[in-house]
């Protein structure tokens, strides 16, 4: 009789619950201060995987298992969890991410699994700013060296590189669009990327983001995304003080009701 309680229209119940929360907590909050007390809030977007019982394989099918994937915007001003989304373990990160009017005049510190130029293009069309780590594999094309003035020849930027010091550059690159008359048009996206030197791994860290070189110099790139590690402390806490490293239950229903329940 106790199992039966959670159904459907209790997950829907905590759901709305954690909604209420996450809006008043958001209404009592004040500006942000420091380098962040220009926007309008700081967003840390990250995800997380939580194992679940077998049964529950033909709903979240996770890369091993079953797995649900916590999708995570944890809001600065609040200093709670504004917006999540659930998804099964083995779906990509950034095609969690609905983007919207609700970005509007707020920075977004993502991590690197949300990566896209698609993406990234979406939040700067609906007036958002953003810092994510430039993987590994993308190397876009330099168009201008923000830190001399110069103009750049088609060539990756990372071959303008300058060896143990930092980089800032204007790029662009190109990915496909809505599909219109039954045809993907590309489209051509340009970027700024931050190089910071790190002296001790000996290595850049590359970052992408929209915001402008005068107002945030490239330093201040860097110190800015650090704040996104807040949201790995939100993580860590739900897997240690709330157990939900491993959900032992086995029906849909359950599973949401005991995330919406820690999160509240």
């Amino acid at each position: 009789a106790f199992q039966a309680h959670f159904n459907t229209q209790m997950a829907a119940c905590f759901q709305q619950l954690y909604l209420v929360m996450a809006q008043q907590l958001l209404e009592e909050k004040g500006p942000l201060q420091g380098l962040w007390s220009r926007f309008v809030d700081v967003l840390m977007i990250d995800s997380t995987i939580v194992t679940l019982q077998k049964t529950l394989q033909k709903l979240f099918a996770g890369t091993t298992g079953a797995a649900i994937k916590l999708n995570l915007v944890l809001s600065a001003r609040s200093c709670s969890p504004s917006r999540i989304r659930l998804s099964a373990g083995s779906r990509s990160e950034h095609k969690q991410l609905v983007i919207g009017a609700w970005v509007r005049d707020k920075l977004m510190l993502l991590d690197a699994g949300y990566f896209s130029a698609r993406l990234l293009a979406r939040i700067q069309r609906n007036g958002g700013w953003f810092i994510v780590p430039l993987p590994a594999s993308t190397h876009p094309r330099a168009k201008k060296n923000h830190l001399t003035g110069e103009t750049l020849v088609a060539k990756c930027f990372d071959a303008y590189l300058p060896d143990g010091e930092h980089g800032d550059f204007e790029v662009q690159t190109r990915f496909k669009g809505r599909k219109y008359q039954q045809r993907r048009q590309w489209v051509n996206y340009g970027y700024r990327v931050v190089s910071l030197w790190n002296s001790d791994a000996q290595s850049w860290m590359c970052y992408a983001t929209n915001l402008p070189p005068k107002a945030f110099p490239a330093e201040e790139i860097g110190v800015m995304y650090r704040g996104r590690w807040l949201v790995e402390l939100v993580f860590a806490a739900l897997k240690t003080g709330y157990h939900l490293d491993q959900i032992p239950v086995k029906t849909q229903a359950a599973v949401e009701i005991l995330i919406y329940s820690a999160l509240t």
